[in-house]
């Protein structure tokens, strides 16, 4: 007998395993404390990344589903494993946390937005308009920060900070 949700609950349980052993494994210097905060934290988070395709009946195979499965999985995985690679001998502690929950959260963000454009198709155009604006705002801010915080920096500490652009 199969359950009609199986395929929708094995992904919750991959993703969630994914997410929380690369998180044990890539941060350095984790107390009992963080280990089993983010074991509980993680748990929500995967049940929300497959929830709206469960609830919308979209097979797994879609690329409602997919891309931003793809997106998320890069977005965990790209920064951690940087810092890692570059300060994992020189740091005493560090933790990403963050990168996996906000990976999980984006499957479940774009998945429940392509599903509501997908069917009610005139807020195709206000929602690709709003997450253009939304991008180019997110884009803007990071690209303009970095140099007035290393003209701030240099201000008021010299040219010695040790950050260029």
């Amino acid at each position: 007998m199969s359950y009609p949700y199986t395929s929708y609950i094995i992904t919750a349980v991959v993703l969630y395993l994914f997410s929380y052993i690369y998180y044990l494994k890539i941060s350095h210097g984790l107390g009992n404390k963080a280990t089993y905060l983010q074991m509980r934290r993680f748990i929500p988070c995967a049940i929300l990344a497959v929830l709206p395709a469960a609830l919308a009946g979209l097979p797994l195979s879609s690329p409602l589903f997919v891309i931003p499965t793809i997106a998320a999985i890069l977005w965990i995985i790209t920064y951690p494993t940087l810092y890692f690679i570059s300060n994992h001998k020189v740091s005493s502690d560090f933790e990403f946390h963050f990168e996996a929950v906000l990976g999980l959260y984006f499957i479940a963000w774009i998945s429940s937005l392509g599903i509501i454009i997908k069917q009610v198709s005139w807020l195709a155009i206000p929602a690709t308009i709003l997450i253009t604006i939304a991008e180019l705002i997110m884009l803007g801010t990071i690209d303009l920060l970095w140099p007035l915080q290393s003209l701030c920096q240099r201000k008021w500490y010299g040219n010695d900070s040790g950050n260029s652009l």
